[in-house]
């Protein structure tokens, strides 16, 4: 059996347990003042693997010790041509900690381009690692030789123990 599905609403918790605060953690939605912006994708973007073999990591972050981050933008595309979204030739997910994150877990299409991210809110805590994997399934054929992969994160990261002083209002 694979292993359970990422539960973002268990982090979003785990993530205000650690803040030590009486008042909401409104930077969830937006960030503090000390946040850490980051905007990660691959140099050079990978090759797809052959069909039926294992899936590749097109990108993965660890989230660093001391603190948690907010993914707020996304994108995963396709470079090249001979490719329709939907058609099932590739298959990428977005896991977190190996497992598929809900409703990221099967995308048979595009999410956003590369210079236009589409929004989403996946809350991380410290350890935690975020990847985006490609795979091209058995009964697929081959992608075409120099046809390549590519995914985008932004966001930004936080303390993980949240005081009055770490927060500026």
């Amino acid at each position: 059996m694979g292993s359970p599905a990422y539960n973002w609403l268990d982090a979003l918790r785990q993530a205000r347990k650690s803040q030590r605060a009486a008042r909401p953690a409104q930077f969830l939605d937006r960030p503090q003042s000390n946040a850490q912006w980051f905007d990660k994708s691959p140099a050079p973007y990978p090759a797809y693997p052959a069909p039926g073999a294992a899936a590749i990591d097109v990108l993965a972050l660890t989230i660093p010790a001391g603190l948690n981050a907010i993914i707020r933008q996304l994108a995963i595309v396709h470079v090249g041509g001979n490719f329709v979204d939907g058609s099932g030739n590739i298959v990428w997910r977005v896991k977190v900690n190996r497992a598929g994150l809900r409703g990221y877990s099967d995308i048979q299409g595009q999410v956003g381009q590369m210079n236009m991210p589409v929004e989403t809110y996946i809350p991380l805590v410290e350890g935690d690692v975020i990847e985006v994997t490609a795979e091209v399934p058995a009964a697929q054929p081959a992608m075409p030789a120099g046809t390549t992969t590519a995914a985008r994160l932004v966001g930004w990261y936080y303390p993980a123990t949240y005081t009055e002083e770490t927060h500026a209002a």
